[in-house]
């Protein structure tokens, strides 16, 4: 049986009340006396569900609450993939070595963040969550790093089928070692703030991302190339960058090599 798609539009109600389950995100919507309401939680992950069935129904108090008053209340709540609104420290299941020269191409599963949206006289955000738990890491030294998401993967190196994952969104990035000095890494900040987001065969896909390590100072030249894997050439654009700004950027990608 096809999957349920978790990301279709939820028509309101007055005196409704609706169940789904995005990733490990559980959400409830409910519309009474023109308000709307969204409550949350995180299952873990033995309680998920392919598809958002068989959802557990916990008590409206062991759920986050978050409301919204109307004058003239909505019809329809949309739902929209997008990446996290910060780099993500990506930390590999085993670490790479990567001689002068040569390069790699892997593939990183990002968990989807879950937009609502309201479509009136022009699209109004609501609220953002991420379809999965994202823990909060420093990246960086003191003076030069930022704050990111940490997100552990096996950062593979063939491109896997994600349609049965639609909460998480596959990102192909290329990492080439430009410099004189052999790379080894365990982890790297991938900015996919610079993004679109693109649906094929079901799954979600970002574009490519280039990664050329320059070895002076740890330093990166990291690409968004704007453009798909040739694997995904026909595919639908869902969502565009968070950050149009900056395409091409020199930047410390690299920390802790071994």
């Amino acid at each position: 049986m096809a999957e349920e798609n978790p990301w279709r539009a939820v028509n309101l109600e007055e005196g409704m009340e609706m169940d789904r389950q995005i990733g490990l995100l559980f959400f409830r919507v409910e519309m009474e006396y023109g308000e709307l309401w969204i409550g949350y939680r995180y299952v873990e992950e033995e309680e998920a569900s392919t598809g958002g069935a068989n959802v557990s129904a916990p008590a409206d108090d062991d759920l986050e609450w978050v409301r919204w008053s109307f004058s003239n209340p909505p019809e329809k709540l949309e739902l929209q993939p997008y990446l996290p609104d910060k780099p993500m420290v990506v930390h590999s299941e085993y670490s790479q070595h990567i001689l002068p020269g040569d390069e790699a191409r892997i593939f990183i599963g990002i968990p989807a963040t879950v937009r609502f949206n309201l479509q009136r006289k022009k699209e109004q955000h609501l609220l953002e969550l991420s379809s999965e738990p994202l823990s909060r890491t420093w990246f960086g030294d003191r003076l030069e790093g930022e704050l990111c998401y940490w997100w552990s993967t096996r950062a593979r190196r063939y491109m896997p089928e994600m349609n049965k994952t639609q909460h998480r969104i596959g990102c192909p990035v290329t990492i080439k070692n430009s410099s004189d000095e052999e790379l080894n890494f365990e982890k790297f900040s991938h900015r996919v703030t610079r993004l679109h987001i693109y649906r094929y065969n079901g799954g979600l896909w970002t574009d490519e991302t280039q990664i050329s390590y320059l070895g002076e100072e740890d330093m990166s030249e990291v690409i968004a190339r704007g453009r798909l894997p040739k694997e995904l050439q026909g595919a639908e654009k869902v969502t565009s960058p968070r950050d149009d700004a900056q395409r091409s950027f020199i930047s410390r990608t690299f920390l802790g090599l071994v």
